[in-house]
């Protein structure tokens, strides 16, 4: 089965075909040894080529922050034209781990094991349909993304071959972390920007290859290729109720039935989904909730938390915290009529007199939490409570929870009394990459790349597939640290309202701004990715894809003169 998909490939995507199989053969799992094991791995091949041995300067293995993770940033500058019009070849190296094989999981990283296992279980149709037709490679980061970074390696390698003949330069920027929190792109703008300043580069725009699939209800011969990317946001509420005995439950405020409220007003709600033209987001839902008792007793839960995932497109963050603030207020709402009613009938129904509900409540994102402190407590106060739990952090700090305990730690130092909820954001923030932002840069980039694919769009005699050219690409990507389109007063309302900013995890936002760079997402196409049955289509992958990034390469990098004059 393996030598019928690599036989019918052409000779570049047989070398793609080639070194997807040595970087699937890599466990590189986010967060392990072998994040650094296949960078170590990516720079040693490349170091090989005799344009990096003439030129060693131009391939930097770049650590992530202060961890002994690795990414990995190369130049290749075309000799035909030299010019400083430099196109980012983008590709994230780590992979979701491999647990759910479950009994195959020694098999995981080897497609030719794995496919010969997999003939022998009792597949669902699809999956038995696409093993069974030789086009189909399986296994895990076979979609997700190492074919994709294999293409833009042999490519690169293809052009290092030969600079003589190429215009314009390419950089291959490919990272670690992405299927975590994006550290590794994150830490990369200032490398790229050094690198720009040091070559003296105009970044014009990236491909990335990460994987795109079949959009629900479209037709299998469809392949869609995407401007910009979209966003994400994680906005987190700690409620505090009031404390009470269960025998007098009436009396308090169960922090749990507020998040019930809450969640049920965000979790799957499309009114909440953000939308571009006539393409929506997936709505909004929960990633956790919990109240934060620690075992057992007959008091009324008074404290929780949970954090939530909202998708953009257009929507920015300071809009996403006036959302949640809404809520927030509208579940208070909803649970002092509740706990009204249900007092009432309470005493109704002993025959005493009821005791009236106290009504009030707040709700205040963190920025106003901690004007509070500084107001009333000191500014002393505020830093040494975010030192204080500060000082617990590791190499990888689980984030989400540090971010709450930052909070907690200065609610409890604030001198207030609930109910309350406040409402902060949590780690990781994605700023859409907005392929209509009113720039000319961008506005330059999306003509060139429609006058490069507009010849193979639709179902042309070109391809066999029905090619689309959408905008923002429907998954979460590294795309999204290219460029920050959001304005100022929404970096403030980020960087105050995230715990966690600078203390574990932030973006540089100005350096991103200076990059400023529009993304086309050509993945590769694949199936079931972050599943058991993860698999890339080959034929369009290996051999229609590649040819398809390089007329993109070559129209953006071969502009006319007056073109040029607009960047």
């Amino acid at each position: 089965m393996m030598t019928i998909l690599k036989n019918n490939l052409p000779p570049l995507g047989k070398s793609i075909y080639d070194l997807t199989l040595d970087l699937v053969g890599i466990q590189s799992v986010s967060r392990t040894k072998g994040e650094r094991r296949i960078a170590d791995h990516i720079q040693e091949r490349l170091a090989k080529l005799d344009y990096f041995k003439q030129y060693p300067q131009q391939l930097i293995s770049c650590p992530m922050g202060n961890t002994d993770q690795r990414n990995i940033l190369a130049l290749v500058r075309g000799k035909k034209d030299p010019s400083d019009q430099t196109l980012l070849y983008l590709g994230h190296m780590d992979t979701v781990d491999v647990k759910e094989y479950k009994t195959l999981e020694p098999l995981a990283c080897d497609p030719d094991g794995l496919m010969k296992a997999l003939e022998k279980c009792d597949l669902p149709d699809e999956v038995s349909e696409d093993l069974k037709s030789g086009r189909w490679l399986f296994g895990r980061g076979t979609a997700d993304m190492k074919t994709g970074v294999a293409a833009l390696i042999c490519l690169l390698e293809k052009i290092a071959a030969a600079p003589d003949t190429f215009s314009g330069n390419i950089a291959l920027c490919l990272v670690c972390d992405e299927e975590a929190d994006s550290q590794g792109m994150i830490s990369m703008a200032g490398p790229l920007e050094a690198m720009a300043v040091r070559e003296h580069l105009n970044f014009v725009g990236a491909i990335n290859t990460d994987v795109v699939t079949q959009m629900d209800g479209s037709s299998k011969d469809k392949r869609h290729m995407y401007l910009g990317a979209m966003g994400k946001a994680v906005p987190g509420v700690f409620v505090v109720g009031k404390a009470a005995h269960v025998g007098e439950s009436l009396q308090g405020f169960d922090a749990n039935m507020f998040l019930s409220r809450l969640t049920w007003l965000v979790d799957g709600n499309m009114a909440l989904a953000d939308h571009f033209n006539k393409e929506f987001t997936h709505p909004p839902v929960s990633l956790k909730q919990a109240d934060l008792k620690t075992d057992y007793n007959g008091q009324v839960p008074f404290e929780a938390y949970a954090y939530y995932n909202i998708l953009n497109y257009k929507r920015n963050v300071s809009q996403v915290m006036e959302i949640f603030q809404t809520l927030a207020g509208q579940a208070f709402e909803d649970c002092m009529t509740r706990l009204e009613t249900q007092t009432r009938t309470f005493f109704d129904k002993n025959k005493t007199t009821p005791m009236p509900v106290n009504r009030s409540y707040r709700v205040m994102d963190f920025s106003q939490l901690c004007a509070h402190v500084r107001e009333h407590k000191g500014a002393k106060v505020l830093d040494n409570a975010m030192d204080e739990i500060c000082q617990s952090m590791g190499t990888y700090p689980e984030l989400r929870d540090h971010s709450l305990a930052l909070v907690q730690k200065v609610w409890h130092v604030s001198g207030l009394s609930g109910p309350a909820a406040i409402i902060f954001l949590m780690p990781p923030y994605y700023p859409a990459n907005d392929p209509e932002f009113e720039d000319p840069k961008f506005k330059w980039f999306n003509q060139k790349t429609l006058a490069a694919l507009t010849p193979y769009l639709g179902r042309t005699q070109k391809t066999p597939y029905d090619i689309r050219l959408d905008r923002f690409f429907p998954f979460l990507s590294d795309a999204s640290f290219c460029a920050y389109t959001e304005g100022r007063e929404n970096k403030a309302v980020l960087e105050e309202n995230m715990p966690c900013w600078e203390r574990g995890w932030a973006i540089d936002i100005e350096k991103i701004r200076r990059l400023n760079i529009p993304v086309l997402d050509m993945g590769v196409h694949g199936k079931d990715f972050h599943k058991l049955y993860e698999r890339v289509h080959v034929p369009y992958s290996m051999e229609t894809l590649p040819g398809l990034i390089q007329a993109v390469t070559l129209e953006l990098l071969n502009p006319a003169q007056e073109d040029l004059d607009t960047l």
